[in-house]
């Protein structure tokens, strides 16, 4: 069994919190996006959700946020996650701008053996094509383990 998360970066990965710690540190100064390490905690999460997963099939993670649309910006997108032993696997299209449909572009060619979920903190574009695949996490908290508790029910893994 294939399970696909469809991953956000900011307010996920990327949370206000741990940006303006990572500003204050940084002596107030701005910063832009590429600047801004991931939230350690929001990885650590994501790598203990990903080995539950691995017991029951395979995790493929997708990136659907804006951080697909640049080959600099996918390049940290994979550093960083590589550090907790996740990888990308591929990128939503970007051909809508309505990511519930580009999503489900990514999927239509797909197997039908597969389980999905979406990790993001926006839902005003993906509730209208998929309502019970998403988990709409707290921009300003990022990505909780409660949070991951949820993409594991949306994937009917109870076991954890």
């Amino acid at each position: 069994m294939v399970y696909y998360i469809f991953l956000d970066i900011d307010g996920v990965l990327n949370d206000e919190d741990y940006i303006i710690k990572a500003y204050e540190k940084n002596g107030g100064y701005a910063m832009n996006m590429n600047q801004v390490p991931f939230d350690p905690a929001a990885l650590e999460n994501l790598m203990e959700m990903v080995k539950i997963i691995r017991k029951h099939g395979e995790p493929r993670i997708i990136l659907s946020s804006t951080w697909r649309l640049s080959d600099i910006d996918i390049a940290i997108v994979k550093a960083r996650l590589a550090e907790y032993g996740l990888q990308i696997n591929g990128k939503t299209p970007y051909n809508h701008m309505n990511r519930g449909i580009e999503i489900q572009d990514f999927l239509s060619p797909r197997a039908i053996d597969y389980k999905m979920v979406i990790l993001d903190d926006d839902s005003f574009d993906i509730t209208p094509v998929y309502p019970d695949n998403l988990v709409t996490v707290d921009r300003k908290i990022g990505l909780q383990w409660n949070d991951c508790k949820k993409a594991l029910e949306i994937l009917n893994i109870i076991d954890f």
